[in-house]
């Protein structure tokens, strides 16, 4: 039944000896002598990939061999990307794509996480890092050190991020 994610997809009229008689499923047999006459249908399941970019999803058979491309980044070129995180479905991720033997019916996902571009101009030079998205960061944990001693006893401090012109310790990162 098609609502399992199960159908029979029909192949052929086949004789005793093996021998195909015809593909066509209204084919009008007239024997002249007696007959063993057998239907063969082949097992589909239905297979939903999902991903950012080109899902898959459709009917194959029984015992079909799927390959899915895994991209571990998707950069959109602005400042965005996504970065796979899991695999959440049959196979194993190796080399940047999953092999899928399909055996039953099959929903399975390529899991991302949206990360931003934060550049912070630092005491010592620019930084550029990924952030995940919705994760919250210390300015102390993006640039390491917020002291400079200059040696001749004076030294420069920062406070924070400065957004909207005030230091701010800590910023959350969203879309």
């Amino acid at each position: 039944t098609d609502a399992a994610g199960i159908r029979f997809r029909f192949e052929g009229w086949w004789d005793e000896s093996g021998r195909r008689i015809s593909g066509d499923a209204r084919t009008t047999l007239r024997p002249k002598d007696h007959v063993t006459v057998v239907q063969r249908y082949v097992t589909q399941f239905f297979v939903r990939v999902e991903r950012p970019v080109d899902p898959v999803s459709g009917w194959f058979d029984r015992g079909t061999r799927i390959s899915v491309r895994i991209e571990e980044v998707i950069d959109f070129n602005n400042g965005t990307r996504l970065r796979f995180v899991r695999w959440d479905g049959p196979g194993n991720v190796v080399g940047g794509s999953v092999e899928i033997v399909v055996d039953s019916p099959i929903s399975a996902q390529a899991v991302y996480i949206r990360q931003h571009l934060l550049r912070v101009a630092a005491l010592d030079g620019e930084l550029s890092l990924w952030i995940d998205e919705g994760s919250r960061v210390s300015y102390r944990e993006v640039v390491g050190r917020t002291v400079v001693d200059f040696g001749n006893g004076t030294r420069l401090s920062a406070r924070g991020f400065d957004v909207g012109g005030q230091p701010v310790e800590s910023v959350e990162v969203r879309g």
